[in-house]
């Protein structure tokens, strides 16, 4: 099979748009309390107002046999580092059919993504990835991005710090899709320990 990547046409815009909400939940954290049909919602609704245009570029991995969408990245250029001010891009959304889980699709999506934030005048890409998708975090390492910076939540009451509410199992997709095959390498703690399991998987 040979992968292409292309940009989004609109007959892949439908793909683009079943495929999000497909796999929405993967990305959700585990303390956030929201239902998988309010996720589902919220994508859906969202979705349907991205198009391509001088901001948003949105590339399609594709079977170069047959034609057929496996993934796609949706690529902002128009991010702003909040501490330098530098603007970079980002990617808002990545996903790859279950059918083509394993393939380069995701490797060749983020390496088109790279070139065109070059051709923009952009010399960094950022993506965000939940602190348990450990599989997701660990591929992005092997795909040459380096940990940056680490978001902090705390849910907050009246009384003050409240401890996360957290999902119910049955709503945890991303655990419930990867349950048998859940990576054994532990996520790292540190920029240190990240870039020195990027090395050693290189």
């Amino acid at each position: 099979m040979s992968i292409q990547v292309r940009d989004a046409t609109d007959r892949d815009m439908r793909f683009v748009r079943r495929l999000a909400v497909e796999s929405s939940l993967h990305g959700v954290p585990y303390g956030r309390s929201i239902t998988n049909a309010a996720i589902k919602a919220r994508v859906r609704d969202s979705i349907e107002k991205i198009v391509p245009n001088d901001e948003t570029t949105i590339l399609v991995a594709y079977d170069d046999e047959t034609g057929k969408p496996m993934g796609y990245i949706i690529l902002e250029l128009y991010c702003i580092e909040e501490s330098t001010g530098e603007r970079q891009s980002l990617i808002y959304d990545l996903a790859v059919h279950p059918r083509h889980w394993g393939t380069p699709a995701v490797r060749e999506l983020v390496r088109e993504a790279a070139r065109r934030t070059a051709r923009a005048g952009l010399q960094y890409m950022i993506g965000e990835v939940s602190a348990h998708n450990d599989r997701t975090y660990l591929q992005a390492l092997r795909l040459g991005f380096e940990l940056e910076r680490f978001q902090i939540v705390m849910a907050c009451s009246e009384e003050g710090p409240e401890p996360m509410p957290g999902r119910p199992e049955s709503e945890k997709q991303y655990a419930q899709s990867r349950r048998k095959k859940r990576s054994k390498k532990r996520v790292p703690g540190t920029y240190e320990e990240a870039r020195d399991q990027r090395t050693d998987s290189a």
